[in-house]
């Protein structure tokens, strides 16, 4: 594999994943690995997407708390205060 740019957003992070898809249809790297680079795109997708909720979630209520953040959805607890 030739030596890659660092990603720096969400679209060259799907960009490895296809270049990575193709590399392991070709048989250049093993499942293995593949899978846990997979893993860690996930991680960081998943992280971009609770930045992108919790800024929308600031300007929409500022001086919400992350635990009030949290809170959202759960229905067995009590709100925080």
């Amino acid at each position: 594999m030739a030596e890659k740019k660092p990603m720096k957003d969400n679209q060259d992070i799907a960009d490895e994943l296809a270049d990575l898809y193709a590399d392991l249809r070709k048989g250049h790297v093993r499942a293995a690995d593949v899978k846990e680079l997979a893993n860690i795109a996930g991680k960081l997708l998943n992280k971009s997407k609770q930045d992108m909720e919790y800024t929308y979630h600031k300007k929409k209520h500022p001086g919400t708390t992350i635990a009030a953040l949290e809170h959202r959805g759960r229905k067995d607890e009590t709100k925080p205060k």
